[in-house]
This record gives structure tokens, C-alpha cells and sequence, in this order.
């Protein structure tokens, strides 16, 4: 036990006598307790390592699905934009549609005449007409819509295939000529792109003309509705005034 204390005898080489027994310390061994503490603080840092390696491995992990998912698409895009990708220009056009009645036209008409309020289902009808395939194919009749973008100048992601389809053409057609309408200002606002800044001008021109043929043809109907109720007025009119006439002559007849 810790408390049994050990005695040796000790001989001296050429000494006299024998030496008295000399006491020793015992040996301090470790007791259960600080075994044990020991024994957890071993199993604490196994933990700490097992969870270090885990936040490495998670960390390495991370670092590749983010050079993978966001690194390198990144690198992809800025190497296509600065290197490859043809420059695509843009022609801005604004436009508003006015009525041809004059703003001094009598009853409620004329109190909303000159405002945006008049002219907006006119404005609405424009813009369905410009983003409609009918346009498209119009503009591919007139300026060769479909050649210009299947130039061999353009990159082949921007590209259109030569033999692509129509409802691929119509696609594009959509992509490249945005067109909105600012219902407060009574604006139609359109944008179209190209190749080259000539080819969009061209496009917006023609555009531009389409929709003033558009407004022409509604202006058309309008009118010729109104003339036709005013022809049918007039034919009436001129029927009940034979009519009276007739009727005038019978009673200067009959009453001498």
C-alpha cells in the first residue's frame, strides 16, 4: 500500500562496518480518479480531431461544388462575353398615337380626347400587332430578317440555323424587339437589336411604318363605319323628304 514503507541494506566496498537501513519513498501511483480524468480528456480530443477532419473534408467539399457551380461558369460566361460572343446594338424608339378628331369635339369625348385615355386601346392594339408573327414575317419579307441573323458573322450561340423553323424565327424575333406601352404618358415605347447598328435603325424604321399602317388601317374602318351610318342616315332623310313631298302635292290637290 502507499503507506508500507521499504527498508535495503546498503554495503560499502572496503568500508568497516555494514550501513543502517536507509527508508525509501514508495512509489506514487495514479489513482482511479485521475485515470479516469485522464481517459476523458483522450476521448475529448479524439472528438475534436474526428470533428476537425469532418469541417476539413465539408470545407474541401464546399470549395468544389463552388468552383464547379459558380467558378467555372463564371470563367465560361466572361470568356464567351470578352472573347467569342458578336456585339449586339440596340435602336430605342418612342412613339405615341394620336387621334385625328379634333380635341374640341363636344360631349365626354371631347373632355378625354387629349388624353392618354383616348388614344390607349388604339396604342394596345399597335403594340399586339408589332409582337405578333405577322410583323415578323413582314420584316422578314422586307429586310431579310431571318438572312441577317444567320450570318456567318455572328457566334454560333447567337447565331439562327439557316434551316431553323418558324416558330424558331419567331423565337428570336421576340428576344430581340421588345416593345412596351406606358399607359400614364400614352408612349409606346420599342427596342430593337442586331447585329450591326445600321440593320437595327432598319428594323426600328420599318417597325415604325408598320405600326402607322396599322393605325391608318384602324383610322380606315373608323371612318368608313362612320360614313356608312351617316349614308344611311342621309337615304332616310332623303326618303321621308320624297315622301312629304308627295304628301304635300296630294293635299294641294285635294283642297285646290
Amino acid at each position: 500500500s502507499g503507506d508500507t514503507q521499504s527498508r535495503a541494506l546498503t554495503v560499502t566496498p572496503g568500508g568497516d562496518g555494514v550501513r543502517l537501513p536507509q527508508t525509501m519513498k514508495p512509489a506514487q501511483l495514479p489513482s482511479t480518479e485521475a485515470r479516469a480524468e485522464q481517459a476523458h480528456l483522450a476521448e475529448v480530443m479524439k472528438i475534436q480531431r474526428d470533428m476537425a477532419r469532418r469541417r476539413r473534408r465539408k470545407s474541401v467539399l464546399l470549395f468544389a461544388r463552388l468552383s464547379v457551380f459558380v467558378l467555372l461558369p463564371t470563367f465560361l460566361a466572361a470568356l464567351y462575353f470578352y472573347t467569342i460572343a458578336t456585339p449586339m446594338y440596340a435602336a430605342k424608339t418612342q412613339f405615341v398615337i394620336q387621334q385625328a378628331e379634333s380635341p374640341s369635339a363636344s360631349g365626354m369625348g371631347g373632355l378625354f380626347s387629349s388624353t392618354p385615355m383616348a388614344t390607349a386601346q388604339d396604342s394596345i392594339a399597335v403594340q399586339g400587332y408589332l409582337q405578333s408573327q405577322v410583323a415578323m414575317q413582314r420584316l422578314e419579307a422586307d429586310n431579310g430578317f431571318r438572312e441577317h441573323f444567320s450570318s456567318d458573322e455572328i457566334d454560333v450561340i447567337q447565331r439562327l440555323p439557316p434551316d431553323a423553323s418558324e416558330s424558331a424565327v419567331y423565337k428570336l424575333y421576340k428576344k430581340i424587339i421588345r416593345i412596351s406601352y406606358d399607359p400614364t404618358e400614352g408612349v409606346v415605347k420599342m427596342e430593337v437589336t442586331a447585329a450591326d447598328p445600321q440593320k437595327a435603325v432598319e428594323y426600328s424604321n420599318a417597325l415604325i411604318g408598320y405600326a402607322e399602317e396599322q393605325v391608318d388601317q384602324m383610322t380606315q374602318r373608323l371612318r368608313e363605319d362612320q360614313m356608312q351610318g351617316a349614308r344611311e342616315s342621309y337615304d332616310e332623310a332623303e326618303k321621308k323628304y320624297q315622301e312629304a313631298n308627295i304628301r304635300l302635292v296630294e293635299l294641294q290637290e285635294r283642297f285646290k
